[in-house]
């Protein structure tokens, strides 16, 4: 029965919407991260997201395959096998890494769902904060399937939604080529631009692993994690360029908080600005719920009950009291400088070490389980 549960959704799919979850937090369903991160460079700016999933979707895979074949769904279990012998140094650094990611992109998430409920519904901030806390709670304390399960149907659902908004935007400014006829590759130097993507894949490794190593029980081969690899590039990417491409279409948006918020109150279509509010939403409970399993796996051990569902809760609490106060500083000092100097660290840290690294450790393993 258990088997048959799991087969509805395939584990690569439900990774690399996890992956796509993650991803497509409130920094980038919003806008404000494309804006800061592409929308600088020009034309430059429709290639590098390629760049920037190319290298991230290599690490992914590094990771799970690692994850998978040792067996491990925690990240301090995977960066204790991966960094082994050192593991002592660095896998505490890829700790103290992934909480500071935890913090940012969770107040983030809460930032951007709160503010939504305060300027489209006119409610009180806190009123958001309790609707977005209620959900991360619902939805964490039930396993690595229900993670997997509504983050790929929520991932679904926000993707087809920002296609809407995407095709709608498009068609106001008369297609694609209109929509970037007033940018050029003259705007900024492809290395400018090349160095962004870098900086991007590099902030969004320690969250986008340490999440989907948390549901790597689900994949059962080398083929399964080239799948989840391969379609959350395509996913991720995709979602990027033609986001980009319908901003360029509306110059205004790129200097709002929310350029997204901003091009489909420009539409006309009372009903897409709802939809655009509900997939914001769920975009920032998709990210803060596979954050608070991510941390379930990691400090569960630590908490004295015989409970899981009681485990999960007390973190699920704590890590909400923590992002809660890190979204006071407000979601473009968030992107702009925090994520930034985080993509400074995780290059060396994280990025540099998979790509280098990884590719042996994987052949360490698999002789080691017996794998062709």
């Amino acid at each position: 029965m258990e088997q048959a549960k799991k087969s509805l959704i395939p584990g690569y799919l439900g990774l690399a919407f996890v992956w796509f979850g993650i991803h497509v937090g409130p920094g980038t369903a919003s806008g404000r991260q494309a804006a800061v991160f592409y929308l600088e460079f020009g034309k430059w700016g429709l290639i590098a997201p390629f760049l920037a999933m190319g290298i991230l979707g290599i690490c992914i895979y590094m990771a799970i395959e690692i994850s998978r074949l040792a067996k491990v769904t925690s990240f301090k279990d995977f960066a204790n096998t991966f960094f082994h012998p050192y593991e002592t140094i660095f896998a505490n650094i890829f700790e103290f890494t992934f909480l500071a990611v935890v913090g940012m992109s969770g107040g983030a998430c809460v930032y951007t769902g709160a503010h939504l409920f305060d300027i489209y519904l006119g409610l009180p901030v806190w009123v958001g904060m309790l609707v977005i806390a209620a959900f991360t709670i619902f939805f964490s304390i039930y396993g690595a399937e229900l993670v997997r399960a509504s983050s790929s149907y929520m991932s679904i659902m926000i993707l087809m939604a920002m296609v809407l908004l995407v095709a709608l935007g498009l068609a106001a400014v008369g297609g694609p080529a209109n929509a970037v006829a007033n940018t050029s590759f003259a705007v900024a130097s492809p290395i400018a631009a090349g160095w962004s993507a870098i900086v991007y894949a590099s902030f969004q490794s320690i969250g986008v692993i340490a999440s989907v190593i948390a549901v790597t029980d689900g994949l059962h081969s080398k083929s399964d994690s080239k799948k989840a690899s391969i379609i959350g590039f395509f996913i991720n990417a995709g979602f990027l360029v033609i986001m980009s491409t319908m901003l360029f279409g509306f110059p205004a948006s790129i200097r709002e908080t929310l350029p997204n918020y901003y091009v489909a109150t420009r539409l006309g279509y009372p009903f897409l600005l709802f939809v655009y509010v509900i997939i914001v939403f769920l975009a920032c409970v998709t990210n803060t719920i596979a954050f608070s399993h991510a941390l379930s796996s990691r400090y569960g051990k630590f908490i004295k009950t015989e409970k899981d569902v009681t485990k999960k809760m007390i973190i699920c609490c704590i890590m909400l009291a923590y992002v809660n106060s890190v979204s006071f500083f407000g979601l473009d000092a968030i992107v702009r400088v925090g994520f930034t100097y985080l993509g400074y660290s995780c290059l060396v840290t994280i990025i540099l070490p998979l790509i280098v690294f990884g590719p042996g450790r994987i052949r360490q393993l698999k002789a080691k389980a017996g794998e062709a």
